[in-house]
């Protein structure tokens, strides 16, 4: 099955199948990245390079909507299942990577393969990356971010504000624009914000760029 041929048909003709849907669950490992692009030239067709921010410093997520529950035991055929009961939807779509005792995390590829079916199957829908985000897509994060258009914040002061620092960073270096901030810089506001609570600012290795340096982006998605 040709990832860039689905995609470019959901858009203007039959939305994805259940069976299809399921295809990309069960490629291969190397074929993620295709997937990824093909899912990602939807995501910039229809939201460009901005994102939305939940809890932004504020209780709750902040999103409304469908919410997928990802849990490690699930079958491909399931979680087919479920995203194929969203297709064509234009709500928002919030993916919860779930973790439960006794079981390892969903493995970070496995999590980008899931997140490229839900946006095939919802081009225009808002894709949040939720709960379990960093557990499960670890260092494949900012690729995430090119499937998806928003993702939710941890508290401000967690882990002394390191992990808002890691993400706003992730949004910055992938030159996305946060929606509802404007001119603001706010990479800058919470490094103020971690200063003045005495917060120390960890030393970041440098990146290779948008993609995390983990995507071939060669056919239009990606942010290219």
């Amino acid at each position: 099955m040709s990832f860039t041929e689905l995609a470019e048909r959901v858009i203007t003709a039959e939305p994805a199948t259940r069976d299809e849907l399921e295809q990309m669950l069960t490629a291969p490992e190397t074929q993620t990245f295709t997937m990824v692009d093909a899912a990602s030239s939807l995501r910039y067709r229809f939201f460009q390079n901005t994102v939305k921010l939940g809890n932004l410093y504020s209780n709750g997520s902040g999103f409304e909507g469908k919410v997928l529950e990802i849990a490690p035991d699930l079958t491909n055929e399931d979680i087919a299942a479920d995203i194929a009961q969203i297709t064509g939807t234009k709500d928002t779509i919030t993916v919860d990577f779930l973790q439960l005792e006794g079981h390892s995390s969903l493995p970070a590829m496995r999590a980008l393969r899931i997140l490229a079916a839900t946006r095939v199957a919802a081009p225009r829908a808002t894709l949040v990356v939720g709960e379990g985000r960093a557990d499960t897509l670890q260092s494949l994060q900012p690729l995430a971010l090119h499937i998806a258009n928003a993702l939710v914040l941890a508290d401000r002061e967690a882990e002394n504000g390191t992990l808002v620092l890691a993400d706003l960073t992730m949004i910055t270096d992938g030159r996305f624009k946060v929606l509802g901030a404007e001119d603001r810089d706010l990479l800058a506001e919470h490094k103020e914000f971690m200063h003045a609570h005495g917060y120390a600012l960890p030393e970041v290795a440098p990146t290779s760029g948008g993609c995390g340096g983990n995507c071939a982006c060669g056919s239009g998605g990606c942010g290219a």
